[in-house]
């Protein structure tokens, strides 16, 4: 099997999977790695998770999309209009840094959010408006780390090596960075400790300053 016909097969079976989406007046091809969307869909919601979903499969080099919705679901509007409704939709999800754009009925949301689902409820949310003509995802994934989520997973970590000494590694997160402090009874422990923070979303850099004190 070629590239593009596994690519092909993959985001078909993707798009199966997919809850709320409805397929089957979608074609889809695969030629050198660029996808073709053709077609009609039901509604702007589901035109944006099929690009949604091609855009971010491996393999997928570019997008070509001649996906129809209905009209009925798009009426003209002027744009001032639609950026006030777009803004009192998004408010709700206390996303300051999600910044908004609209140009010819057509919403841009741009910035970072710590989760997927979240990302998918903002595009679903403005794609819901009346007389958006269309939407363009900008928004990246970038998880929120927090302290009691690596303590939790180093905690874990030591149990499934009946290891006891979680309670005595201290943890600071900095953003992405995560800091390990205090004492565990091996090297081991020390392994176990660094590889549960590195194991959290988010986590980009871990800064391991445990002490190994043997019994």
């Amino acid at each position: 099997m070629n590239t593009d016909s596994r690519v092909q097969q993959e985001l078909l079976q993707r798009f199966w999977q997919a809850p709320g989406i409805s397929t089957a007046g979608v074609s889809l091809t695969v030629r050198e790695g660029i996808v073709t969307l053709r077609g009609h869909v039901a509604d702007l919601r589901q035109k944006c998770r099929l690009e949604d979903l091609v855009q971010h499969h491996p393999g997928v080099r570019a997008m070509v999309v001649a996906l129809r919705v209905p009209l009925a679901e798009t009426p003209l509007t002027d744009d001032q209009d639609l950026a006030q409704r777009a803004v009192s939709e998004v408010a709700p999800y206390e996303v300051p840094q999600v910044k908004i754009k609209v140009e010819a009925g057509r919403i841009t949301l741009r910035g970072e959010v710590p989760e997927s689902d979240l990302k998918e409820e903002l595009l679903a949310a403005v794609a819901r408006l009346a007389g958006v003509r269309g939407v363009i995802n900008r928004l990246v994934v970038h998880p929120v780390v927090s302290a009691p989520d690596v303590e939790a997973r180093i905690r874990e970590a030591f149990e499934r090596s009946a290891l006891q000494d979680a309670d005595r590694v201290g943890v600071e997160v900095r953003a992405d960075n995560v800091i390990l402090r205090g004492q565990v009874r091996s090297w081991q422990e020390r392994r176990d400790a660094a590889a549960a923070a590195w194991s959290v979303p988010g986590v980009l850099h871990v800064e391991d300053h445990l002490v190994v004190v043997e019994c």
